[in-house]
Order: C-alpha cells, then structure tokens, then sequence
C-alpha cells in the first residue's frame, strides 16, 4: 500500500496474512507504517503517521518509524480480535 511519491519498503513475507510497509530510508521520510490485511470477512488499511519537526534526524526518523510500525501492528491485533469476536456474534445468529 505504497503512497504515491513516497518509496516504501514491504517488511512482510507473502505467507503472512497482513502486509506492513515503512517509508524507505530517505531525507525527511519517515515516522509511518501501513498495515493492509483482512479481520475476517473485513478487510483493512491501517496508517499510523507520528508527526515530526521538518529538520528531524535520521535517527529520530527511524526511531518514528519504528514506533508507528509497533503501533500498526498492535492496533491489528486488535482490529483482529475485533472482527474474530464480530464473526462469532454473527454466527450465532444464523
């Protein structure tokens, strides 16, 4: 789930059921993740964007970065529990 004009990396294996994507390394690009993936019959992009100053480090950059990918994926895992506890009440009602 790439944003145009911002090159990212995928962080995940094509046998893991949701997607993570981080900016590439670069001047003043960072302090975000995108997650795609599906909860179910739901399916879902999540972004966590941290904001920065303009003249932030490549260290603070990827530090951001790191932070909104634990971010990302933490709130899936709780997106998944979510939609797995959606699906039970609705198959109780079939």
């Amino acid at each position: 789930m790439a944003i145009p004009g911002w090159p990212q990396d995928r962080l995940t294996g094509p046998d893991e059921p949701d997607t993570v994507w981080v900016p590439s390394p670069a001047p003043n690009q960072g302090g975000m993740a995108s997650i795609v993936g599906t909860g179910g019959p739901v399916g879902f992009v999540l972004q966590i964007r941290f904001l920065h100053v303009p003249d932030a480090t490549a260290a603070q950059l990827a530090d951001l970065t790191a932070r909104a990918e634990v971010l990302a994926r933490q709130a899936t895992a709780i997106v998944g529990l979510a939609c797995a506890a959606t699906e039970r009440v609705m198959s109780a009602y079939e």
